[in-house]
């Protein structure tokens, strides 16, 4: 029998399976007083339902003979260009028209005995930032929610005393109808996705009961903007904020005193405290770090000693003028001349990076790197072009920085005028290249002016400078040509097709490009008043959210397992890694700004939840963590089986990187001060 739900805008079926002899065996349901029963002898299960304003809440158990696990499906009979999202997870078929297979997971019928390729995806519902799958089509949305973890004991991997759950997307392939759905009991198929290019061996959890509460929605959509009425739903019932035991002005503190201490490391080999800078990078031929900030690792046997690894050369996004803009900030108003210096050092340092002959900024440049396009940690995918992603964030940054000089600072207009004379130098080239349709490109020529890819969203990150060189010149042509490109950009937030931003993630869906969309947006609506920006500003930010977690996970592996880190406010990064990291924060004050301007307190619920996150990962050194010193901060925190790939001494998985890494310090640093005066 069909079970039915109220009100549905489309064919529909709700079934049940249980996992037998590696397959997914049915089990039909029959009406009892206000239940359905499916039982074959094996499994016996019930599904309770309770029609709702706006959904329908489920509760499913089950007892069995043998060692298994149920699956829930909501399943379209019909559905027209399906678009599934298991939030930070998977993205559609995982942009299979502008990458390449076998590096994420696609959903796809195409691409057959590709590892990565299968109609039918399944993981760890804490592998998601939001425990849901959904399927969008024309017309509908349909999704399907569950309990991340239940009680009980599970066999099979992992020795947890609870059961984790699990979520699952299904296109139409072999009879199979499009289906989204949940599992109780979770498994990874049909392989264990860690990080881009590795699948591992599956892994489940099996039991013999279990019961899971959760939700089902069907309903009409005239676009797909309107999935996110799922997520603030389920936010609303999952949200757990961190608890900081640290206050951001104490972070800000500790952050910035780390940076000088630690983090700097000047012309004589020294850290800033006079200790010794550890091991020269070997990236650079075994030569010492000469005046410049680094990232960190612990390279010794234990674990927990920091030392030198390589210089932060980039301009922007993990480097450069994102170091030091809030460095420069934060020097100023906790009055500590040390950490102005260093910040206005670094962003002069940005500002000499012009390439005369691309019109555009050195990607690449410091005292031992030299001047240069290619890259250490992506190969290919970064070698000999510029990239809009660090152009734009080193151009926002370091006119962020010429304002905050002149009016807060109140430093003499030529200490940065090098600063603007360089960022509009740069802008003039990426306005002249800017494309009819608006894009501003993704990659650039080195040696000539000249777009290499226009494809993607990183371009997006133009229109905070942009916007802030309109309010610094006066001159129109700025902010023109960023009003020209928003229907562009806003096209892909509509469309919750946001990638091609960061240069590492071989253009799956990300969470970072939008970031540069909702900081311009609104740095425009500032200057034009015009309250149609507020749409476009809160549409990018909702998007972010389905990158967000909403929720606080239960991490399988130590230092985070058993800890007080709480992963509600971080953000997944994008779909080919699976750590939850701190770039979001810096977006803090933005969003609850926004919430102010548009009276819709949930973005300032969001915001709040990322400062909260950041602090509390900066709380968590060096007792939790387990080395480093008072907010240090690695980039990786792992919320769930994704991205386990360090480990301890014993072999054992670390759900963290043993590293301190400049720019995530650096926007916990942003996202507090933006905050103490709020």
């Amino acid at each position: 029998m069909t079970v039915r739900l109220h009100n549905a805008p489309c064919d529909y079926a709700l079934a049940l399976a249980y996992r037998a002899d590696n397959t997914w065996r049915p089990l039909p349901l029959i009406p009892r007083d206000e239940s359905f029963i499916g039982d074959d002898g094996t499994v016996r299960a019930t599904l309770r339902l309770e029609p709702r304003a706006d959904h329908t809440a489920f509760e499913l158990s089950f007892t069995s003979r043998l060692r298994t696990r149920l699956r829930l499906s909501l399943e379209l009979s019909v559905a027209a260009e399906p678009f599934h999202i298991i939030p930070g997870f998977l993205w559609g078929d995982g942009n299979l028209a502008h990458s390449t297979p076998g590096l994420i997971p696609n959903l796809t019928t195409q691409h057959a005995g590709n590892i990565s390729c299968s109609p039918y995806w399944e993981c760890r519902a804490d592998r998601a930032t939001h425990p849901v799958s959904l399927l969008i089509t024309p017309g509908v949305v349909a999704a399907v929610s569950i309990d991340p973890y239940s009680e009980g004991k599970p066999y099979g991997d992992g020795a947890d005393d609870f059961i984790r759950n699990g979520v699952f997307a299904q296109v139409a392939a072999d009879g199979a109808p499009d289906a989204c759905g949940v599992t109780l009991g979770y498994g990874n198929l049909p392989k264990t996705f860690r990080l881009s290019e590795q699948f591992l061996p599956s892994t489940a959890h099996f039991i013999t009961a279990g019961v899971a509460r959760g939700k089902l929605f069907l309903f009409p959509a005239s676009s797909r903007l309107d999935a996110h009425r799922v997520i603030r739903h389920l936010y609303d019932d999952l949200r757990d904020t961190p608890r900081p035991p640290i206050s951001p002005e104490r972070a800000a503190r500790d952050i910035v005193d780390a940076f000088l201490d630690v983090n700097w490391h000047g012309a004589d080999g020294k850290n800033g405290d006079g200790s010794s800078s550890g091991v020269a990078s070997p990236y650079f031929g075994g030569k010492p770090f000469i005046e410049n900030f680094a990232n960190m690792r612990c390279m010794d046997e234990q674990k927990t000693h920091l030392i030198a690894w390589r210089t932060a050369p980039e301009i922007g996004w993990t480097g450069g003028a994102v170091l030091g803009y809030p460095l420069l900030a934060a020097g100023h108003r906790f009055n500590n001349p040390v950490a102005v210096e260093r910040g206005l050092y670094k962003l002069d340092w940005v500002a000499n990076a012009y390439n005369p002959a691309s019109g555009l900024l050195w990607d690449v440049s410091g005292k031992n790197e030299g001047t240069r396009l290619n890259w250490w940690w992506s190969g290919p995918l970064t070698s000999d072009a510029h990239f809009a992603y660090t152009n734009g964030s080193a151009l926002s940054y370091l006119l962020r920085g010429a304002l905050y000089t002149r009016d807060t600072m109140k430093l003499p207009a030529e200490r940065t005028t090098k600063w603007i004379d360089t960022s509009v130098k740069a802008l003039d080239t990426i306005i002249q290249l800017q494309l009819p349709n608006g894009s501003f490109g993704c990659s650039y020529a080195g040696d000539r002016r000249a777009i290499l890819e226009p494809l993607g969203f990183a371009g997006a990150w133009f229109l905070p400078a942009l916007a802030l060189a309109h309010r610094i010149t006066g001159e129109k042509r700025f902010l023109d040509a960023a009003l020209r490109s928003l229907p562009f950009y806003h096209h892909s937030v509509r469309g919750l097709d946001c990638w091609g931003t960061p240069m590492d993630a071989w253009r799956a869906h990300d969470s970072e490009g939008v970031l540069g969309f909702i900081r311009g947006v609104l740095l425009l609506h500032e200057t034009t008043r015009d309250p149609a920006l507020l749409r476009l500003a809160s549409d990018g930010a909702e998007y972010e959210y389905l990158w967000r977690y909403a929720y606080n996970t239960r991490p399988q592996c130590r230092p985070l397992k058993g800890s007080h880190w709480n992963a509600c406010g971080g953000t997944i990064t994008n779909a080919s890694g699976a750590n939850v990291h701190t770039m979001g924060v810096y977006l803090s004050r933005e969003l609850i700004e926004l919430a102010r301007l548009t009276g819709d307190d949930y973005h300032a619920r969001r915001g709040i939840d990322g400062l909260n996150y950041g602090v509390n990962c900066a709380s968590l050194y060096p007792d939790a963590a387990g080395y480093g010193r008072a907010c240090v901060l690695t980039e990786r925190f792992c919320a769930s089986d994704g991205m386990t790939v360090e480990t301890y001494p014993d072999g054992s998985p670390a759900s963290i990187w043993f590293s301190y890494n400049a720019w995530s310090a650096a926007a916990v640093l942003e996202g507090a001060l933006a905050c103490l005066d709020m």
